[in-house]
């Protein structure tokens, strides 16, 4: 996966 994605789903993560 590319760094823009993986830093969105980090943030999916965090807000769950």
């Amino acid at each position: 996966v590319t760094s823009s994605e993986g830093a969105k789903r980090l943030e999916l993560k965090r807000s769950c």
